[in-house]
């Protein structure tokens, strides 16, 4: 079937296009290879000297980041991305120490974690 576009936009928090036409919409959806995604996840500066911000850069959309202690203590969780950026600025609290920590990242793609080091 020919359809006589009118409009055409990509949604990204959908991702998927909405084409209009004469009878209405289309949506076509995108697929995203989930492994290169959440491969592509960067925590910077790593280790943390003397900064109070860790980023987590190139996480999906719909993703959510807790932040761990390396003993399995729960220091943030629920932490969103932005929408446009892809990163999460997390502000470190003045009671953590140095050490080890680890984000996990979890999404519709699957879960990955990744560790950082803050060094005060």
């Amino acid at each position: 079937e020919i359809i006589q576009v009118q409009g055409f936009e990509f949604d990204p928090f959908r991702r998927c296009f909405w084409i209009g036409g004469e009878t209405g919409l289309l949506k076509l959806a995108v697929q995203i290879d989930t492994l290169s995604e959440l491969d592509s996840i960067l925590i910077y500066p790593n280790p943390v000297l003397g900064n109070n911000i860790v980023r987590i850069k190139n996480i999906p959309v719909d993703s959510r980041v807790d932040i761990y202690a390396i003993s399995g203590r729960l220091i943030a969780d629920n932490l969103l991305p932005d929408a446009v950026f892809g990163e999460v600025v997390w502000q470190i609290p003045e009671d953590i120490g140095s050490g080890m920590y680890f984000a996990l990242v979890k999404s519709d793609y699957g879960k990955r974690v990744c560790k950082f080091a803050i060094v005060k």
